[in-house]
């Protein structure tokens, strides 16, 4: 008879934790806008099955039911209605955090540089050309390998799998390597505009520059710009539409490329 009555204390305590699921599953709903109802997060099973359940059974589903309504767990909207788990969006918070003061002391590296011709700084001029950092939607910037990556949104997540995607993302980010391996990417993009311009001393001269110099040529000065712009109007002159202007433009791009080249392979940087 002792047997069955605490069987029966523990369907009754197992009803009481089905409830207070019910009861979290209300707010979630109500104060975060999170529907919990109905997806794979939500413990719950009819309420008529507690009645048939052995002893083993109850203490199982007990266990699943006081997990879901710890206060440890807690759930965010993310983007498109998807559910975010606020444990591993506290993750994602602390690696983005990691991977901002790495970029912060590379940066500061750099950032007193005196831009050539200029009376500003690198970091100065960065501040005016540059937006505060909005909220972080779905990809990581991938500018500047030392840009702050700027505050974050659950809703602009989908669900724990983007936000175990982007913290994957941001810890390649940790990565003592990832900087040379962007900046390589950077170089080689530069290479195959050098190539449709027909600038091959462009990329001889900047082949002799370390990753580092690169850096700083590429991410923080006119250069990457007046390339790109030189690359363009090359494509449109190949593809029939020639501009009267372009040959005296084009020229001094070069050789504003040129010094910038000579400029940065001045500066004492490093490998």
């Amino acid at each position: 008879m002792a047997k069955n009555s605490d069987i029966e204390r523990l369907r009754a305590d197992v009803r009481k934790a089905h409830r207070s699921t019910t009861n979290k599953i209300s707010r979630l709903k109500r104060i975060n806008d999170v529907e919990v109802s109905g997806t794979a997060i939500d413990p719950r099973r009819n309420p008529k099955v507690i009645g048939r359940y052995t002893r083993a059974q109850l203490l199982a589903y007990q266990a699943q039911l006081q997990a879901f309504n710890s206060r440890r767990t807690q759930y965010l909207r993310g983007a498109r209605g998807t559910i975010v788990s606020k444990e591993l969006f506290s993750e994602f918070e602390r690696t983005k955090r990691r991977v901002n003061e790495r970029n912060e002391r590379e940066f500061a590296r750099i950032a007193g540089i005196q831009l050539p011709r200029s009376a500003q700084t690198i970091e100065q001029r960065l501040r005016m050309l540059v937006k505060p950092a909005g909220y972080l939607g779905v990809d990581l910037p991938a500018t500047r390998p030392f840009d702050i990556i700027g505050r974050s949104n659950p809703r602009g997540l989908m669900g724990d799998k983007g936000v175990r995607t982007q913290i994957a993302a941001m810890q390649s980010r940790l990565d003592p390597n990832w900087i040379h391996r962007k900046v390589e990417r950077d170089r080689e993009s530069f290479k195959k505009m050098a190539q449709i311009i027909n600038k091959p001393a462009l990329a001889t001269a900047v082949d002799k520059l370390s990753s580092a110099q690169f850096n700083v040529l590429w991410n923080y000065t006119d250069f990457s710009n007046s390339v790109s712009l030189h690359y363009e109007n090359m494509k449109s002159m190949l593809q029939g539409r020639d501009e009267a202007w372009y040959d005296q433009i084009g020229g001094e791009v070069v050789d504003e490329a040129h010094a910038l080249i000579e400029w940065a392979s001045s500066l004492n940087l490093g490998r």
